[in-house]
């Protein structure tokens, strides 16, 4: 697709090929240079779960954002003043949360965009649940995919990453409705491990 331009958090953010959204738009760019620093493993869970693989060993050698342009994730155009830089659109939405974090989610993206979309909104509060696991619960390995896989076996009966693309209207909100209760749960204490929530989703 040619470059396209859309209204993101009162922002016009360019949008290239694969959906990449414009990076240099954001203005806080300290903020996203720090996002990118500290954020790897969330990066990576944001990744993997759209069914793109990442290599762990060129992460560990060359850095995150090595490992984003190497899949075609992560890319930079033009140079000097001129050079503007663009990322998946999950991670960017992940940028803005960590930019603006008194943001709603829901508020980031405009109406009547195709890019809006029920599974993008399930996206959506995929982000927030995995924002209230990294402030109360241990992080541990695997552990947003971890409970990923739970909702997807409280809605669609099997775990498996990317459920939410071929999935019905009805499950798409019902995982946007478990996503934001177990997201709740999780804030006010009620859930505060792994097995908790397997004891909430499945028992």
């Amino acid at each position: 697709m040619k470059e396209t331009t859309r209204s993101i958090l009162g922002t016009r953010v360019k949008q290239i090929k694969n959906n990449l959204l414009c990076l240099t738009d954001i203005e806080q760019k300290a903020k996203v240079l720090k996002f990118f620093a500290t954020q790897e493993n969330y990066i990576v869970e944001l990744i993997n779960l759209q069914g793109i693989e990442i290599n762990q060993e060129q992460i560990k050698n060359q850095g995150i954002v090595r490992a984003l342009k190497s899949i075609g994730q992560y890319k930079a155009k033009g140079a000097r003043e001129n050079k503007k830089v663009y990322c998946n659109q999950y991670v960017f939405l992940a940028v803005l949360k960590y930019v603006y974090p008194n943001v709603e989610a829901k508020n980031i993206l405009v109406d009547n965009d195709k890019f809006i979309t029920d599974r993008i909104d399930a996206g959506h509060e995929y982000t927030e649940l995995c924002t209230a696991i990294t402030k109360h619960i241990p992080v541990e390995e695997n552990i947003y995919t971890n409970f990923v896989n739970l909702i997807n076996e409280k809605v669609f009966g099997k775990r498996s990453g990317l459920l939410s693309q071929i999935a019905s209207k009805e499950q798409i909100k019902e995982l946007d409705k478990i996503q934001t209760k177990v997201s709740a749960l999780i804030e006010v204490g009620h859930i505060n491990n792994y097995q908790e929530a397997e004891k909430y989703l499945i028992c």
